[in-house]
Formats: C-alpha cells, sequence, structure tokens
C-alpha cells in the first residue's frame, strides 16, 4: 500500500497511537490530507477515516497510556465514554485500501512459559476448559516447552494464567489453568406467555417479556434491530482466550480434559486421553486413542493402536486405523472410519440411535450390538 504520510503533517505526531473507533480499538498508521489511516486491532482491517472525526471537538474524549507495547511513536490513545459518537461512516477517498496484518506489531498480553525439567517423551496431563491448545510433536528435539498466552495484561484470562497449578513428577508433567469467569458458558432461560425454556451452553441470557438481560457475555456483538448495543469496556477488563502452545518430543502422551477448548496436534503422538464436553480434536497421527466426547468431535487422520471411544450426541472420524483391537460406544453420535489391511483383532461397536459407517473392516472380528441407529460395516 502506497503511504500517505507527510512529515510535516500537524497530526503526524499522532501516527503509531491507539484510538477506540467504533467501539473499537484501532492503530493510526498514517495520515495524510484531511484523513488518518486506521487499522483494527482485531483483525488488522484498515479504512480511512477523516482526521475531524478522531480529534474533532468531543468533550468526552479522555488521553490515557498506550498498553500495547510495539514500535510505534506516540504513547497515548482515545477513549471515548459513553460510546462512539461516530456514528456515520465517511465516504472513502479515493487512495482507500485495505491493509494487509501487521505482523510486526506486539499486542499487549500476558505469556507465561511453562518448565520443563526432565528430557526425552513425557506424559502431559492437561486440563483447561477453554480456549484454543496447539500441540506439535517434534523429534528433533529433547526437552518438551509450553507456554500459556492471552491478549490481555490484566483481567480473568490473566489471572487464570497467573493461577495455573503445575506439578513434574519424573517424566509426568500436569497442569491445571483454573475456569475463567464467564467463559464455560450459562444458560439461556425463556420466560413468555406463563411458559419457561432453559437452554445449556452460552453466555447467560434471559428473555422475560420483551427484555432481554445478559450476562457473562464472553465476547462477540450483540445487535438489536440491526443496530449494535455491544457494552464496552477497557481492554484489559475484557474476556480474552487462553492459548496454549505445546512442543513435544517423539513418543510422547497426551491427557486432555476440556469443556470447549479448541485443540490442533500435528505430529504423532503415542497415546491420547481425551475428555471433552463440546470441545473439538483434530490430530495427525496417534498411536493409542481413548475418547470420552459428549457434543464434542474427534478428527484423527491415523490411529496405529488400541481404539477405546464413548462418543455422546458428537463426532468421530478417522481416516486410517490400523490397530489391533478397537471399541466403539455411541449414543445419538456419528462415527466414520476406515480400517486398513494391518488393522488387526476385535472391532466392537455398541450404537444406541447413532450413525456408524465403518470400511475396509471385512478381515476382523467383528461384534456389533445396536439398540436403534444406523450400522454399517463393509
Amino acid at each position: 500500500m502506497r503511504r500517505i504520510t507527510n512529515p510535516k503533517h500537524p497530526n503526524v505526531d499522532q501516527v503509531g497511537t491507539d484510538v477506540e473507533y467504533e467501539g473499537e480499538l484501532h492503530r493510526i498508521t498514517d495520515v495524510g490530507g484531511s484523513y488518518f489511516t486506521l487499522v483494527r486491532h482485531r483483525d488488522a482491517y484498515g479504512k480511512n477515516v477523516k482526521i475531524r472525526e478522531i480529534n474533532g471537538d468531543c468533550p468526552s474524549v479522555t488521553i490515557r497510556t498506550c498498553t500495547t507495547p510495539g514500535r510505534v511513536r506516540g504513547a497515548g490513545f482515545c477513549s471515548f465514554r459513553g460510546g462512539s459518537p461516530l456514528a456515520k461512516r465517511p465516504r472513502q477517498p479515493r487512495h482507500f485500501a485495505r491493509q494487509r496484518p501487521f505482523d510486526f506489531m506486539e499486542f499487549a498480553m500476558t505469556e507465561r512459559s511453562i518448565p520443563v525439567d526432565a528430557f526425552g517423551p513425557i506424559a502431559l496431563d492437561l486440563t483447561m476448559n477453554t480456549g484454543s491448545i496447539c500441540v506439535v510433536v517434534d523429534p528433533t528435539i529433547k526437552r518438551a516447552q509450553m507456554a500459556l498466552k492471552t491478549g490481555a495484561t490484566s483481567g480473568p484470562s490473566a489471572d487464570a494464567i497467573r493461577d495455573t497449578t503445575v506439578s513434574l513428577a519424573g517424566q509426568n508433567l500436569m497442569v491445571r489453568v483454573p475456569d475463567v469467569p464467564g467463559g464455560a458458558g450459562g444458560s439461556t432461560t425463556i420466560n413468555m406467555g406463563g411458559s419457561t425454556m432453559t437452554f445449556s451452553g452460552g453466555s447467560g441470557v434471559q428473555i422475560v417479556g420483551g427484555n432481554v438481560h445478559i450476562s457473562g457475555h464472553g465476547g462477540g456483538k450483540v445487535f438489536v434491530n440491526g443496530r449494535e448495543v455491544t457494552a464496552t469496556s477497557p481492554a484489559s477488563d475484557a474476556l480474552t482466550p487462553i492459548r496454549a502452545e505445546i512442543l513435544l518430543p517423539a513418543k510422547s502422551v497426551l491427557l486432555l480434559r476440556t469443556h470447549t477448548a479448541d485443540t490442533v496436534i500435528k505430529g504423532a503422538l503415542a497415546r491420547l486421553e481425551y475428555d471433552a464436553k463440546s470441545g473439538s480434536v483434530t490430530a495427525e497421527r496417534v498411536g493409542d486413542l481413548n475418547a470420552t466426547i459428549t457434543s464434542g468431535s474427534v478428527i484423527v487422520g491415523e490411529v496405529t493402536g488400541p481404539l477405546d471411544v464413548n462418543l455422546t450426541s458428537g463426532h468421530l472420524g478417522i481416516g486410517a486405523y490400523s490397530g489391533h483391537h478397537a471399541r466403539l460406544n455411541l449414543t445419538s453420535g456419528n462415527v466414520q472410519m476406515a480400517a486398513t489391511p494391518r488393522a488387526s483383532g476385535r472391532l466392537a461397536v455398541g450404537a444406541t440411535s447413532g450413525c456408524v459407517r465403518i470400511t475396509g473392516a471385512a478381515h476382523l472380528d467383528v461384534r456389533r450390538r445396536v439398540t436403534s441407529g444406523y450400522v454399517q460395516i463393509s
């Protein structure tokens, strides 16, 4: 993108500072003529905004210290109390362009490294109910590494990272990440005409008559009749997701307990034990797989060892199974699996109102118990 900054522009000192615009934090990256170029922190989307809409006569503007370190010029951002007065977007000038993501910027965040004073493969026992988890199995490393991160310097997520408990006994590493208040979901209650309906999960929402009450809102936007009414607060108080980044040596084992966290595993794990309520895990290759899933999803490219899965209203997908013993028990779930010629031993399937499709299993010792549902094994 052609830069429009004029070093003699009267507002050039504001380039590199952060402003709150339309209820979200932006960075001023350029200035030219009567326009600032703003880049939204959330997704790096760039737009040009008239300078007077940022610096115009606005009695509710306060300046405070910028909590976003990085290569910036200036040290302040504008906070509009009572919501942004900028409801109308300006006409975009001809030099308007969409910014590329700015990978040079380091946002304010909390990060904690978990020390692992053990060489070789480990058994990681991790409990983390929300957020995202990234695991990479690297056969070239000798010592495991782990870090917890969130995009805020304070607030419930930052506190949860600081309060995480860690214990190491030999090759066994146990990590417990506390629950984030408001991050584990609530319930939705609808009370109209004398009838009450309650749904679990999501933010706490109550609809009583024509009134809507929301508590424990964990992110996203709220709209009424097409107009955004999302409550805003300082970024340090906002609920931000926690991300766990884990690097494991070859032949390591992972025991993971979660509620809603999304997990990605790259490389080959010796064993995966997974217990989730409504989370999801995607793995490339696993030796032994033991999973208990309630309304969640497990997708594994290859399983080379024993397979034991209990599935309730969830999804299991295995691209290639070559183990010597498999047990699948599902209630109102969905299973898709392909067995390879290397697979052997018994394949036991129990289904209650579920759907099972398994191919390449004609040479196995198949045992099936079907109460209702659909089971196809070929």
